[in-house]
């Protein structure tokens, strides 16, 4: 088994909805590429000249937008963001990311969450990579 097959294992071990593992699924069905990134689990693509974009990244219970991608696409990651309601989005600076290295925004993943992240990724994530020349 490898790193990035045992950090599956482990997020989805912790999460007893189901949650982590239906996400996961479909992000690899819509073509996302992912790999363990010191116990995150970072989504990516690759654009036109082959320069690779981060695009999600989950952890244990939450789903973060990368700061190198989303920083610069404030009103995309807003309309993400609030796809959830206020007390699904979950401060940056919780102890999980460190909010000026890492992640623009985190939503709580959970049963209940689980539809409308899905959402926010088809309808926001999906065309703002597209936008950035990525192979989706």
């Amino acid at each position: 088994m490898t790193a990035k097959q045992r950090l599956l294992a482990s997020l989805v071990g912790r999460d007893a909805s189901g949650a982590a593992q239906r996400l996961h699924d479909a992000l690899v069905a819509m073509g996302f590429k992912w790999k363990d990134r010191n116990q995150t689990m970072m989504y990516f693509t690759k654009d036109a000249r082959g320069e690779e974009l981060g695009l999600l990244a989950m952890r244990a219970g939450l789903v973060s937008f990368p700061r190198n991608f989303w920083g610069r696409r404030r009103t995309a990651l807003a309309a993400a963001m609030n796809s959830l309601p206020a007390t699904k989005q979950v401060q940056v600076d919780d102890g999980c990311f460190s909010a000026s290295q890492y992640s623009a925004g985190q939503l709580a993943l959970d049963g209940g969450t689980e539809a409308g992240i899905l959402r926010a990724i088809r309808e926001i994530v999906v065309p703002e990579a597209r936008l950035a020349g990525a192979r989706l």
